[in-house]
């Protein structure tokens, strides 16, 4: 699910609110996307993103909140297209992503 619109309209709010319910029976995350690649970047750096891919991976939800809000390279693109991809190999695992571009 992609959520875009202007700004101020709500979407960071919705995107919030939306994993605080299944956050009480299942693993959920909430992600700002600037703040999510560059915790991608530091575990690479320090050998980890195999951990935080399959911890990723693992979450019921994950919501991905202003993502296009910062430049982003092709390796951070294509990360995240890993991420999704391994949520969806999963079966049913959310993923909502909000953006204001």
């Amino acid at each position: 699910m992609c959520g875009p619109g202007c700004t101020g309209s709500g979407k960071t709010y919705l995107a919030a609110l939306w994993p605080t319910k299944p956050a009480r029976w299942h693993r959920v995350g909430y992600y700002y996307a600037p703040k999510l690649f560059r915790e991608l970047q530091n575990a690479q750096a320090d050998g980890s993103l195999l951990k935080l891919l399959k911890k990723l991976a693992r979450a019921a939800l994950i919501v991905i909140d202003d993502f296009g809000v910062a430049a982003v390279t092709g390796k951070q693109y294509r990360d995240l297209l890993e991420i999704l991809d391994d949520r969806h190999g999963l079966g049913s695992r959310s993923s909502p992503v909000s953006s204001g571009r």
